[in-house]
């Protein structure tokens, strides 16, 4: 436990770096575009690469880490981060910012899913539930605090400190995370990489999520996106049977068979989706719509992140106090209610 306390900010830290530069961008876009004089369209992949590549690396390289070493990964995924950042917040040109953003996609999906497992590996049964609240809790603030945080440094440092910020937490979080973990002698698992399944899920996830960030542009039913959809199930079919088949497979099916873990699992995806939509979307209602600045629109997000913090708070204190269902049934009937209330949303003023 004492050693816990100590690994768990070095975690959370580097949560809240990766997640927060999902939605970070999305306050400082009209500057980017003005600065590379590109068009909207195209600078969206700046946004889009970090989410594409994000999605299809987590699963192969959560398994690397199990072969080369938990507190390996999560060091070289900060190096990695590190160096995506400072190329991002330098970039000369879109083509420039767009490799830089790569790199940090990469760096969070060496980071995110493994240091769940160091805090979960660190932790006992009586306060796992704790653990798991933070890690993913800092996640959503940081996916929430985005625009706001970008939106202050923007309008006081620049755009691109919005990136170049990252640079000294990063080395910062670097020298706590060598002190407190162990990487010369850590455990290993000499484990076979399924290299066909990890293609195959890669496949799954990137024309999936291409398909859904494009098929409003490109057209629903374009030629594109329907062959993008065919291309993901057909890899995902292909990837159920590899695993099936395969004895070193990369996801474990069985956990599948539980109804509990099936429910939480889709209740996450749902409320990542509804939470990254309303932080993506805001900032470009204040800010293109409304006219605001950077910085006033991310002073009228900051109630929204702040509902966010609290919320993941009392959550983790109810959760062994309150029926679980009862809980996730009614942040379902919130968030419900609360794009209801936004569909009554009149765009012009009323903030």
């Amino acid at each position: 436990m004492n050693k816990l306390k100590t690994v768990l900010p070095v975690l959370l830290i580097g949560n809240l770096l990766c997640m927060m530069d999902v939605s970070i961008m999305t306050i400082v876009l009209p500057k980017i575009q003005s600065a590379f004089n590109v068009s909207l369209n195209d600078l969206s992949w700046a946004l889009n690469i970090y989410t594409i590549l994000f999605a299809t690396m987590i699963i192969p390289l959560g398994r690397l880490a199990v072969r080369f070493g938990r507190n390996r990964m999560v060091l070289l995924g900060l190096i990695v981060f590190g160096i995506g950042s400072l190329m991002t917040g330098n970039a000369a040109n879109l083509p420039w910012m767009l490799v830089g953003r790569a790199i940090q996609s990469i760096g969070a999906a060496s980071i995110i899913p493994t240091s769940m497992v160091i805090g979960l590996e660190l932790s006992i049964q009586e306060n796992r539930n704790k653990v798991v609240a933070m890690l993913a809790g800092v996640q959503g603030l940081a996916v929430a605090l985005g625009p706001s945080v970008g939106g202050f440094v923007a309008q006081y440092f620049g755009w691109r400190w919005v990136f170049l910020m990252n640079v000294p937490l990063v080395i910062l979080d670097i020298v706590i995370f060598v002190i407190v973990l162990p990487l010369k002698h850590e455990a290993t698992q000499a484990i076979k990489i399924d290299w066909l399944g990890a293609g195959l899920i890669m496949a799954t996830l990137f024309c999936l999520s291409l398909a859904l960030i494009k098929g409003y542009t490109w057209g629903w039913e374009s030629s594109a996106i329907l062959g993008l959809a065919g291309a993901a199930l057909l890899s995902f079919i292909g990837f159920i049977i590899r695993e099936r088949q395969t004895a070193t497979p990369m996801i474990d099916l069985s956990v599948f068979k539980s109804r509990n873990f099936d429910g939480s699992g889709l209740a996450l995806v749902l409320c990542n989706f509804f939470l990254g939509a309303f932080a993506a979307l805001m900032p470009t209602l204040l800010t293109k719509v409304h006219g605001e600045s950077e910085l006033n629109a991310a002073l009228k997000i900051t109630p929204y992140s702040v509902a966010v913090m609290l919320s993941v708070i009392l959550t983790s204190l109810l959760v062994k106090r309150l029926n679980n269902k009862l809980l996730v049934g009614t942040g379902f009937a919130m968030i419900a209610g609360s794009y209801w209330l936004i569909t009554q949303l009149p765009v012009t003023n009323q903030y």
